[in-house]
């Protein structure tokens, strides 16, 4: 039985040996799940233009097999808070 929280078996190798689970964290570490990004840009703002337009295909070209983008266009907006409610 082991006496280590399961979240941190595979923090360690040695955690994983003493709770048995050494070949499973292996398998876990291998598996390599990209990384979520996502940019809330303003559609009609040339400088976030300019940002997707001169930069973000480079990034998106150099790192596509680690990325999950996702674009979020977020034009002119207030976020406003009434009581427990966020009015966009």
């Amino acid at each position: 039985c082991c006496d280590i929280p399961p979240d941190l078996w595979c923090d360690s190798h040695e955690s994983a040996k003493r709770c048995n689970v050494k070949q499973q964290c292996d398998q876990f570490r291998r598996v390599k799940l990209p990384i979520k990004l996502s940019l809330y840009y303003e559609a009609l703002c040339p400088y976030c233009q300019r940002f997707i337009t001169n930069h973000l295909g480079n990034i998106y070209n150099q790192f596509r097999g680690l990325i999950e983008l996702e674009m979020i266009p977020w034009g002119n907006s207030k976020l406003l808070q009434v009581s427990n409610i966020l009015i966009i």
